[in-house]
């Protein structure tokens, strides 16, 4: 078993409680914050790490319309269209917490009343020590990416960036996952 003890000084500032008996536990942690720190290695931009092909929905489909695209398309966001602009974000969180858990007709509610109106996005040609950046400051785990007319043309999630800093900790993280 590993010694943990030069590290509780420290462990209330860097790890929660959890995370500390997790790392105890022999449990890799891994924090957006180091994923900030990891980024910084890495020298390539936005528009080489996103996923193209972004699906979005209009703000007046309704929340099933918005299922069943991020069914279909195995996604769990979207951004909301409103005459061509961005106006929000909707993900499958934003579904269960403010319409099935509030008892809710999925059926009827449009997206542009469940969504997150704060979109946070940077251009393409920015530093995915920026996107990380963001991610960091505004406590979200995905950042839109827009083209120089300001449309989405993809996403870049926490997951992307651990993936592109190390490979081998995405894998085997997604392996204890899905084990």
């Amino acid at each position: 078993m590993k010694d943990f003890n030069h590290i509780n000084a420290l462990s209330n500032f860097m790890i929660s409680p959890t995370e500390m008996a997790l790392a105890k536990a022999g449990v890799k942690v891994v924090k957006k914050a180091k994923v900030l720190v990891v980024s910084k290695e890495l020298k390539m931009k936005a528009r080489e790490i996103m996923h193209k092909g972004l699906k979005t929905i209009d703000g007046n489909e309704s929340l099933e319309s918005a299922a069943h695209i991020m069914k279909d398309s195995d996604i769990g966001c979207l951004p909301v269209v409103s005459n061509g602009e961005v106006v929000g974000v909707l993900t499958d969180r934003d579904i269960v917490t403010r319409c099935l858990a509030e008892d809710k007709d999925y059926h009827s509610v449009k997206a542009s009343d469940c969504m997150t109106k704060k979109v946070v996005s940077v251009s393409e040609d920015s530093e995915v020590e920026e996107v990380s950046r963001k991610m960091v400051d505004d406590k979200i785990s995905r950042v839109f990416i827009e083209d120089n007319q300001h449309r989405p043309v993809g996403l870049v999630s926490v997951e992307d960036l651990v993936h592109h800093s190390d490979p081998g900790l995405f894998k085997s993280t997604l392996s204890a996952i899905k084990s």
